[in-house]
């Protein structure tokens, strides 16, 4: 016999998620990527992109804004698949 234990995956965010499907623009010190921002909170992007980044990254994200501002903010990489 074989016992199993059932493990809950426990969400750690706190903050609503925004869905989207938007494009999105970010670069790293060395190049600009694109890709499509697919939902938001107050503390984190999902983009969905091509690029080839590694976890722990640092990256400039363009954030677009509706009355044609755009505003540059600095994120990092937690997690990828």
């Amino acid at each position: 016999m074989i016992a199993l234990r059932a493990y809950r995956t426990i969400e750690r965010r706190v903050e609503k998620r925004h869905m989207c499907s938007e494009d999105i623009f970010f670069a790293t010190q060395t190049r600009l990527y694109e890709g499509k921002l697919q939902d938001y909170s107050r503390n984190g992007l999902f983009i969905k992109t091509k690029a080839t980044l590694s976890v722990g990254e640092t990256i400039t994200v363009v954030d677009p804004h509706p009355g044609g501002d755009s505003m540059k903010r600095k994120g990092q990489i937690l997690w990828k698949n």
